[in-house]
């Protein structure tokens, strides 16, 4: 299985760093009168289907997601507080935030796709696999 390092530099400096493998935890897969090097080879090519799943995208597009929806949220919030320099301060704070959640939450969505398109390719190869959700 391989891992990767995701690094994004988002809005305001905040950069978020995640460290993730494809999956979360091997699939629970009912082993019986299964030939493990078939398996293995099987688990393989199903991983180099996961990997397809570009986790840099989900969380990049999250990220720009969160800085927008931050940005209103802060800036609406800043504008009742102090007016309009309260607004501006408020959309900076809250894009950086919105940023940095919406990525790493973006970031967990696409390790829950990679885990599922595994399962689902282990399935459809014939396995038992008791772990779908």
């Amino acid at each position: 299985m391989k891992c990767r390092m995701i690094a994004l530099s988002l809005v305001g400096g905040l950069a978020v760093s995640t460290m993730g493998c494809s999956y979360n935890r091997a699939p629970v897969v009912d082993m019986t009168k299964v030939d493990p090097q078939q398996y293995q080879a099987d688990r393989e090519y199903c991983e180099s289907y996961a990997e397809q799943l570009d986790k840099q995208e989900y969380a990049k597009t999250e990220g720009i997601n969160g800085a927008v929806s931050g940005a209103l949220v802060g800036g609406v919030a800043g504008a009742i507080d102090e007016g309009l320099e309260g607004a501006l301060i408020g959309a900076a704070i809250g894009s950086a935030i919105g940023a940095g959640a919406g990525a790493l939450g973006g970031a967990n969505d696409a390790t829950k796709q990679q885990a599922l398109v595994l399962r689902n390719c282990l399935e459809q190869k014939g396995y038992k696999v008791y772990d779908k959700e």
